[in-house]
């Protein structure tokens, strides 16, 4: 419990400073990728969307390296969602709604989704 209670203090007040800081970044110098999007199909996209948006030169040639990187990683699989117990879950939602609901992440904990896995 101690272990968990250092976890979400930590999280929470990294992630309360990140959003606190994030607006002292001017428009269009920050990139943030969901977890989702990092293995997608899409993936490589979102790569020549950062390029583009920073106007940074050779995608032509980073295209076909990061290709090749993520090819190599087609076949890792993200870890399995694991039940958490029912007063972890409350810790979870009071420490840190405040970052589900700014990236508009599921806020409802959905037991069956580790048996799904």
């Amino acid at each position: 419990e101690e272990e968990d209670a250092i976890i979400l203090d930590n999280y929470h007040q990294i992630m309360q400073q990140y959003l606190e800081t994030r607006a002292l970044i001017p428009n269009g110098n920050l990139v943030e990728l969901s977890y989702d999007e990092i293995g997608s199909e899409n993936e490589i996209d979102r790569y020549q969307q950062t390029y583009d948006q920073f106007k940074l030169d050779g995608w032509d040639t980073m295209k076909d390296k990061i290709g090749t990187y993520l090819a190599s990683k087609s076949s890792y699989k993200k870890n399995k969602f694991i039940p958490i117990d029912d007063h972890l879950v409350d810790q979870i939602k009071s420490k840190w709604g405040f970052v589900f609901e700014e990236f508009g992440y599921e806020k409802r904990y959905m037991a069956e989704m580790a048996s799904d896995n």
